[in-house]
């Protein structure tokens, strides 16, 4: 348990050197970068789904879509979170000030690009995209090799399955290798659903016994070894070509895995701590989504319903109560979140039904159901912005470094 405590608790020494407050610790560019980029890529993707007018980007709007809210949207809350927890595993900082600014500068220049840029720039777009993962890798390994804390490498071959993925996307993309772009980005939500089953594991039994002292939180030894193997399984058999009655069952049990884990940690005086629900429901979305996917695999339903559980119920639940209690932990501020942010994760989960499960009770709605998944989306991560945006570039409310 000590080690999930120095996740989110605990800063390590920093130098007081002078660095801008929203250059002092990597979740602050990062996350301010993610609450601003989405609602801006779904608003966008709105209005083409709306008026069925193309944006001037540059790519094609599903492959856009799918490329920046993946290596765009989760990818920097990915980095902001592991750069804000290796510290703490570790005792060994990660890069602030201009290196930090540096990194953030490769996975923005990217985002803006592909809104403005001629097509004709796509290959150095590319090399700049392409640089953000290896750039990442680098910050995070050398505090974990000088540690020698070797139980949380595994997130580095994590990243660099996820560089690989971008990499083919960037192929097709540039003409090299067709077919490549769809593929490429299923597997990548693959392993950030992955990553969700890792870091979900370490922290939400540490949230629930640090909310609720008294409750008895005790995960469950076989669930626990199933857990990892049975998400990398599934991510396999969902870009491996396999008979669609055994990806269904791989399917299966790695969503009934999850939510025998999650029911483990569950204690019904949860439900009035919101930095604790909203992580709940959506670890739940990570099992609902993979019961989806078995059925879709089997043509009970439509593969967009499980794609949306995990896209916008799974990851983009877990980003938001994520970004919530890590930004107030790390800025020393009470974890008591405001009426706003409560209310954003509200409109997000509701966001998430509205995307994923009424199509299939109300199929005759789809278009409605989109159009109002994704103003929930857009009015969620809108209040993000608006309350945390000044805490992100605010020095730390305790007068502490970082």
């Amino acid at each position: 348990m000590a080690l999930q405590l120095r996740i989110v608790n605990q800063d390590p020494p920093v130098s007081t050197a002078a660095v801008p407050a929203w250059l002092g610790y990597g979740f602050r560019p990062f996350f301010l970068g993610a609450a601003l980029l989405a609602p801006v890529l779904v608003g966008l993707w709105l209005a083409e789904f709306i008026w069925g007018k193309a944006l001037p980007h540059p790519l094609p709007p599903l492959l856009w879509h799918g490329h920046e809210m993946v290596y765009g949207f989760a990818a920097s809350v990915v980095a902001g979170f592991l750069l804000t927890a290796v510290p703490n595993w570790t005792g060994v900082p990660t890069p602030r000030g201009l290196p930090l600014g540096g990194l953030f500068l490769l996975w923005l220049l990217p985002r803006i690009g592909l809104l403005f840029v001629p097509r004709a720039a796509l290959p150095v777009l590319a090399a700049i995209d392409l640089a953000f993962y290896p750039a990442l890798m680098v910050a995070l390994a050398r505090p974990l090799v000088l540690a020698r804390k070797t139980q949380h490498l595994i997130f580095l071959p994590i990243l660099g399955a996820l560089s690989l993925c971008n990499t083919l996307f960037w192929a097709e993309v540039l003409g090299y290798l067709p077919g490549a772009a769809s593929l490429s980005t299923q597997a990548a939500i693959g392993l950030l659903l992955l990553l969700v089953g890792i870091i979900g594991g370490r922290v939400l039994p540490f949230f629930a016994s640090r909310a609720l002292p008294e409750a008895t939180i005790l995960p469950v030894a076989w669930v626990e070894r199933l857990a990892t193997p049975s998400l990398a399984l599934a991510v396999l058999a969902s870009v491996v070509p396999i008979r669609p009655e055994a990806a269904a069952a791989v399917f299966a049990f790695a969503g009934s895995v999850h939510l025998v884990r999650l029911y483990g940690w569950l204690d019904r005086r949860a439900w009035g701590i919101p930095l604790l629900w909203v992580l709940y429901v959506g670890y739940a979305f990570l099992g609902i989504g993979f019961l989806l996917k078995a059925a879709a695999a089997l043509a009970w339903v439509a593969q967009g319903a499980a794609l949306h559980a995990h896209t916008v119920g799974c990851l983009g639940i877990m980003i938001l109560g994520m970004m919530a209690r890590v930004a107030l932990g790390h800025s020393g501020r009470e974890l008591k979140p405001a009426r706003l942010t409560v209310a954003a994760f509200g409109l997000l989960v509701a966001g998430a039904v509205a995307r994923s499960l009424l199509p299939l009770a109300a199929p005759g709605a789809y278009r409605e159901w989109i159009i109002l998944a994704g103003v929930l989306w857009f009015l969620a991560f809108a209040l993000y912005a608006t309350v945390y945006a000044p805490i992100l570039v605010s020095p730390r409310a305790d007068g502490k470094p970082g």
